[in-house]
């Protein structure tokens, strides 16, 4: 071929060449009514196509117009959108066409390709029969005879033209191939006929139907067939209930399957964890730590960790043992401790460095009727130690030296005598510090001239109620020191004698006077823990008890009136 086009040879010598090598048998054997070649170079070459149902001297027939209306520009066209073969419809006076292109290339396939080769088939009951044979359906081409008949059956089934996926019911119709006429014109006397499956030895099946109407594009991409499928409804159903007994059996599957995991990772992982941490929680529970837990012989890293958690459970066996040893023996100390200081009759108090009371004996509860949850941790003892402050009670631990105050509470004041003493140890990684005071009664022991205390209280309450003796006090007191003590004791003894509404002016003045910090007399003893009752208070006798008895002490217990005594001026 590619010689005698490129030796001119004219269209009559390719004729003859194709007729030759596509003969009647030939095209038969292919199952092609058409055979056409049509070159770029300008020369065309048709076969003349044959129509089988024909006796054979009358079966040539002319090649359909949708290769020779075809012009050169149109074949480069097709060529240039040919990939390696394209399908495309026609057709030949109501007889529906099946056209195949394909490119025409050298035989070494160099080069471009040279032109376009169609081969054509009639599509007939049998092809139909046994497309509808293969698809188990009802099959049925709709050929539009011209514009006018496209318009018409547009405007009667536009409605089953617009989706592939539209489907209309049709009840009670014959499914049967005799008498079927697969292709017709679609004209103003439009009939539909169908060629289908046959199903079973019945020729006829009343049943329900479903059509389906799609527009199919000619060779030249004109909607110029109609093509109609029907099939049964219980062919849908099957397919339908056979997906959903696929999907069954795969969901089924899938739910086994993940049983079967979960019940093999529940045995082989969870299971044993879940026995570790139920162990873990009896060793918690009970603190028990020389128990042992999970089961270290598995050989999986859930042994492994049961093991590293049995040897924790071993050390802290350990520790807690060591721990309890140790606090026995503090413990034992402890009470010794506590007993021996119980034992003695002075005031035994440690504080904090900041002065905070964190131990007292039972001298100290007992002299002032206290209970620890109002001492420990919350009393100051600057608060109720009047004569010293932190400072001198750091320099009495670092110097050994003694120190002379009056221990003051809410309920008594007693002068004492000071032992004080440092120590320090770590607790945790962190330094305490505190002070022992060893708090003395004065009362227990005699002055330095070996005169008892009690001695100077009865000299004391004598010349109180003397009035010259009083008189002389206050004068030897004007002398030395201030006689404020004295005027406030005077007052006092005032008050006692008044009457009712007497004692409320008089209570009013002796608190501006003698006990409020902008008082210009104000008294030197502490008199801030018992202000707020006095000022809550209304005239009572006893309403200035605590105070006397702390301002009496504290004139008994200092030098001024100790030389008093020893003077001349007292002497009777």
């Amino acid at each position: 071929m590619e010689g005698l086009l490129n030796d001119s040879k004219t269209n009559e010598d390719i004729t003859d060449f194709v007729n030759n090598n596509f003969g009647y048998f030939q095209c038969k054997n292919l199952d092609l009514s058409f055979v056409s070649y049509l070159y770029l170079n300008g020369s065309v070459v048709f076969s003349v196509g044959y129509d089988y149902s024909l006796p054979r001297n009358q079966s040539r027939i002319p090649t359909p117009v949708e290769i020779t209306n075809i012009t050169q520009s149109m074949i480069q066209k097709i060529i240039n959108n040919l990939t390696n073969s394209t399908i495309g419809y026609g057709n030949y006076n109501g007889r529906l066409l099946l056209i195949t292109a394909a490119p025409i290339l050298r035989t070494d396939l160099s080069g471009p390709p040279l032109g376009v080769g169609f081969h054509i088939q009639f599509q007939d009951v049998n092809v139909l029969q046994t497309y509808a044979d293969i698809a188990l359906v009802c099959l049925h081409f709709n050929i539009f005879s011209g514009p006018g008949s496209q318009i018409d059956f547009t405007n009667r089934y536009e409605n089953l033209v617009q989706s592939i996926k539209h489907t209309v019911p049709s009840n009670d119709q014959q499914w049967q191939t005799d008498g079927a006429t697969p292709v017709k014109l679609i004209d103003q006397d439009f009939t539909e006929g169908r060629i289908c499956r046959r199903v079973g030895l019945s020729s006829k099946i009343s049943e329900a139907r479903m059509q389906t109407f799609a527009a199919i594009e000619d060779w030249y991409g004109v909607p110029s067939i109609i093509l109609s499928v029907d099939v049964s409804r219980s062919v849908l159903k099957l397919g339908m209930t056979s997906l959903g007994i696929a999907l069954g059996v795969l969901l089924g599957t899938v739910f086994v399957l993940a049983v079967i995991v979960q019940l093999i990772v529940h045995l082989v992982v969870v299971s044993p964890i879940l026995k570790l941490k139920k162990d873990v929680e009896v060793v918690t529970k009970t603190g028990d730590f020389s128990q042992h837990v999970g089961n270290e012989d598995t050989g999986d890293e859930i042994g492994a960790m049961s093991q590293c958690v049995n040897l924790m459970l071993e050390s802290l066996d350990s520790s807690q043992l060591q721990t309890k040893q140790v606090l026995e023996r503090t413990a034992v100390q402890e009470q010794r401790m506590t007993a021996i200081m119980n034992a003695i009759p002075d005031f035994v108090v440690t504080i904090h460095n900041d002065g905070t009371i964190n131990h007292a004996n039972d001298a100290f509860f007992k002299e002032f009727k206290l209970s620890k949850e109002e001492v420990f941790d919350v009393m100051n003892i600057i608060t109720i130690l009047k004569g010293v402050d932190l400072s001198d009670i750091k320099s009495s631990s670092v110097n050994s030296t003694s120190l002379e105050a009056m221990i003051t509470t809410p309920l008594k004041t007693v002068p004492v005598t000071l032992l004080c003493s440092h120590y320090s140890c770590f607790v945790s990684d962190e330094l305490v510090q505190a002070n022992v005071i060893i708090a003395r009664k004065c009362s227990q022991e005699c002055s330095e001239d070996g005169v008892p205390m009690e001695v100077y209280r009865e000299l004391f309450d004598r010349a109180m109620s003397s009035s010259r003796k009083r008189q002389t006090m206050k004068s030897f007191c004007q002398k030395t020191r201030d006689s404020r003590s004295l005027d406030f004791l005077e007052d006092l003894s005032e008050y006692r004698n008044m009457n009712f509404e007497e004692r409320m002016v008089k209570m009013n003045q002796i608190i501006d006077k003698y006990l409020l910090k902008t008082a210009p007399r104000r008294l030197k003893v502490p008199v801030d823990v018992e202000l707020d009752s006095i000022l809550n208070g209304s005239g009572q006798l006893e309403l200035f008890d605590v105070i006397q008895e702390k301002v009496t002490n504290s004139i008994v217990s200092g030098s001024t009136f100790k030389n008093l005594v020893k003077s001349s001026a007292f002497a009777d």
